[in-house]
């Protein structure tokens, strides 16, 4: 294991639980992207196939993502890349598509519509969709637009998580001076 690639063999839970910690330590909200929000960090403002076109077009000298098929070098063929090996998307995340499924924290639910889906609360049981396709998926899984399904307690050597910080909206009154009206 090295602190350059990537989480794998974690499940919904365990990523669940992992946020929950963080957010306690560090005094910010940390949580699981719902897949709506995957998504869109994902597709970086394209409606392409992949956020970078349509053409998976790379080459071993410049590939843009990592997966069976993908033009990764044979180095990497059975296992994950380095996170950040691969072009980011115009967001400037990294690895939103290929190297490892990403949990997401919303309830896996067909069809899909593209909007805000219902979250799974830590306790449901029920599949859990996943995003971004993994470095032993082939190049169709890569498509930002694409999803699967594992139920949560799953632990797999091609799936691991992402985690999203909230923002906290200023208050108003917080940037007045006292005594100024």
């Amino acid at each position: 294991m090295s602190a350059q690639r990537p989480v794998i063999h974690v499940s919904y839970f365990a990523a669940q639980g992992y946020c929950q910690w963080l957010s306690k330590v560090s005094g910010q909200t940390y949580r699981l992207p719902s897949e709506a929000e995957w998504e869109y960090a994902a597709r970086a403002g394209s409606q392409s196939y992949y956020w970078w076109g349509e053409q998976l077009d790379s080459s071993e000298e410049q590939p843009r993502a990592h997966c069976r098929g993908c033009g990764t070098p044979r180095s990497l063929e059975y296992k994950t890349s380095l996170v950040g090996q691969f072009a980011p998307n115009a967001f400037g995340l990294y690895d939103t598509a290929g190297n490892v499924w990403e949990w997401t924290a919303s309830a896996f639910v067909a069809p899909y519509d593209g909007h805000e889906q219902r979250r799974a609360g830590l306790l449901d049981n029920s599949p859990r969709a996943i995003r971004g396709g993994g470095w032993n998926s082939g190049p169709v899984y890569l498509r930002s637009s694409l999803r699967d399904l594992k139920q949560p307690h799953i632990k797999d050597y091609a799936l691991g998580f992402r985690v999203l910080r909230e923002l906290r909206q200023s208050d108003p009154d917080q940037d007045r001076h006292p005594g100024l009206e």
